[in-house]
């Protein structure tokens, strides 16, 4: 939804919440980790991310409506924030809203998705103009479950860190559903102001 007066200095974005359709563990990583084969799909639970630029200061100011959950640089929200504003070289203050709809702890990528929907809030805002490789590998800095939802279709194969393109889900009736993966359409919705361009 677009804001029918739109401000070019403050930006809503949509988190969605994600579930694990098939989550498979496979072999231990020399780092310790285990790789996983996945498929994810995004559902119709969102957080909302509101960015505001303030050109009187310089730091990052993030409130959130959920008590229990640090508003600090811990915040994946806030640490995607610091992250595009070191890689874009920019120094400008930042109002930011974090209003909690999905479920902490639940599995539902709640953090992951608010850290995207500030990458792409940002990458409007400040007009960068950001590849989806530039995009994800900030992500990709703060979760490997960032890049799925900064271009998220609705299903995504991944096994370990990659994430993979196009796929064919087989159904139980022998039908296949075509999906899209890294580097389609951003799954979060913005709203107040979208400028020119493809996203």
């Amino acid at each position: 939804m677009i804001n029918p007066q739109p401000s070019p200095s403050e930006i809503t974005v949509f988190a969605p919440a994600k579930i694990n359709v098939i989550l498979r563990i496979l072999d231990r990583r020399p780092d310790g980790f285990h790789n996983l084969w996945s498929i994810m799909q995004t559902v119709a639970l969102d957080d909302e991310v509101q960015i505001r630029l303030r050109a009187d200061r310089q730091d990052i100011r993030l409130r959130c409506d959920a008590t229990q959950l640090a508003a600090d640089q811990s915040n994946l929200v806030y640490r995607a924030a610091t992250e595009m504003l070191a890689r874009a070289q920019q120094s400008i203050g930042l109002d930011i809203e974090l209003r909690k709809r999905i479920p902490m702890g639940a599995g539902l990528g709640g953090g992951s998705s608010d850290a995207a929907a500030t990458i792409i809030g940002l990458n409007h805002l400040l007009q960068l103009e950001w590849s989806p490789t530039q995009m994800a590998d900030a992500g990709q800095s703060l979760g490997s479950d960032v890049p799925f939802f900064l271009f998220a279709p609705r299903r995504l194969w991944r096994v370990g860190e990659k994430q993979f393109g196009r796929s064919s889900l087989k159904g139980r009736d022998g039908s296949c559903s075509s999906t899209r993966g890294l580097g389609s359409i951003p799954s979060g919705r913005i709203k107040n102001w979208l400028p020119p361009g493809p996203l």
